[in-house]
């Protein structure tokens, strides 16, 4: 908008953005090229917030047998580091009853655990699928 004195007192003249004449203050539409001289009015929807889910019991399963068999693997990573450690390659005609100095203990465990852990991780990708 542009205000400019006509006959000493101050009027205010608006210019079309289409074609750049002046029009009349109220006026809607521009009566030289037919511009709209207000903007739509925008419709904005309102803002969702979603809130968290709690955590479902199939995805507890999911996350617990990550966890396990993540365990079952520590366990072998540290029977196997143990093995290696011990030299049993050194002698092979010891008369050592257990040369692998309880490897085959700890990986049975290591197996047993990551067995567990897959079943529960198997379990819980199944209620998963079926809750969907």
């Amino acid at each position: 908008m542009i205000r400019s004195p006509v006959n000493s007192a101050m009027v205010i003249c608006v210019k079309c953005t289409g074609c750049g004449r002046e029009i009349e203050d109220e006026a809607r539409f521009c009566q030289w090229c037919g511009t709209s001289l207000f903007l739509p009015a925008v419709e904005s929807s309102p803002i969702v917030v979603q809130a968290r889910k709690p955590i479902s019991s199939a995805m507890f399963l999911v996350i617990i047998g990550i966890v396990v068999i993540a365990v079952g693997g520590l366990i072998y990573a540290v029977a196997w580091t143990e093995t290696v450690n011990s030299n049993w390659w050194d002698d092979p005609y010891s008369t050592d009853p257990d040369p692998f100095n309880g490897f085959l203990d700890l990986m049975m465990v290591s197996y047993v655990v990551m067995s567990i852990g897959t079943v529960l991780l198997f379990v819980g990708m199944i209620l998963l699928v079926l809750n969907e």
